[in-house]
């Protein structure tokens, strides 16, 4: 009611203000910069409209630099994915993974990476795939890895893995290059871990969830067309999981339509990423102008 008799000027004034009470990053700093963190993007969240307030984004590939130079003003740079720019280092050792997971390494591995369902909207894959996932372990390494928050908001979620006897990875700050150097299979069904799957060439594979289209973190998501090139499988197709792991035929075509994709989505800075990202903010004043 008080916009109305406002001026134009006193209008965009109240609006600043009001914006600035909602999003407590303008509170601080001259400049808003958006690092994206996760190729996942989505219309009903990461593409939301709280990226107006930033006037930089800083983006994984061309795909994510499309979506938002589209939608948003903000000023757009490529610099890779430097989360996992340490993979590619030689000297990555992952004897303490090894050892604190049990690995046995005359066997293939399988990182179950599930997301967190805090919306109701059912896209984790914990509850309706642990059983079946918990009968691979006799033949494979199983590790899951539950999205941090899980362990917050869904404790069933967690009582359900340990009286399947998972192994679960608990910390939260591990440095998924090690857990991802040690798999040879991912599993997935939503967010951001299928993407770091297909950006390392490994082996994915898509956990069918019975989820709406719509629901929060699927609208319109990017996962979607990285189901097309890989196997998506339901709960009762996982005891063919085994001798789809090993069918090499297929996971060559397979991996060379991830490569594909991979470009798509991924600028190649392959453990230059945060040097790139470095260089992008060393000249900001440019960009920025």
């Amino acid at each position: 009611a008080c916009f109305s008799k406002c001026t134009n000027k006193k209008l965009v004034y109240h609006r600043a203000f009001f914006e600035v009470l909602q999003y407590p990053p303008l509170q601080a700093g001259v400049h808003q910069i958006r690092f994206m963190y996760g190729a996942d993007i989505s219309d009903a969240w990461s593409l939301d409209a709280w990226n107006e307030i930033y006037d930089l984004f800083l983006c994984h590939g061309p795909n994510d630099q499309k979506h938002l130079k589209k939608r948003f003003k903000g000023k757009t740079e490529v610099m890779g994915y430097p989360r996992y720019d340490n993979y590619f280092s030689a000297d990555l050792n992952v004897d303490d993974v090894v050892a604190e997971f049990g690995i046995d390494t005359t066997k293939t591995t399988i990182l179950w990476m599930p997301t967190m369902d805090p919306f109701g909207d059912n896209v984790c894959s914990i509850p309706s795939f642990a059983q079946a996932i918990a009968g691979l372990a006799q033949d494979f390494n199983v590790i899951i890895r539950p999205h941090p928050v899980t362990f917050r908001v869904d404790p069933a979620a967690i009582k359900l893995l340990e009286r399947l006897k998972f192994k679960i990875d608990r910390d939260a700050t591990r440095d998924m290059n090690k857990l991802f150097r040690v798999a040879d299979v991912v599993l997935c069904d939503h967010g951001g871990s299928a993407f770091g799957a297909m950006y390392l060439g490994k082996r994915l594979i898509f956990l069918d969830m019975p989820h709406e289209v719509d629901a929060v973190v699927v609208k319109n998501s990017s996962n979607l067309e990285l189901m097309t090139q890989y196997p998506v499988v339901d709960a009762a197709g996982i005891a063919g999981v085994g001798a789809l792991i090993q069918d090499e035929e297929f996971w060559q075509g397979c991996l060379e339509q991830g490569r594909r994709l991979s470009a798509k989505y991924f600028s190649d800075f392959r453990g230059n990423s945060s040097k790139r990202a470095a260089e992008i903010l060393a000249d900001l004043d440019r960009i920025l102008s």
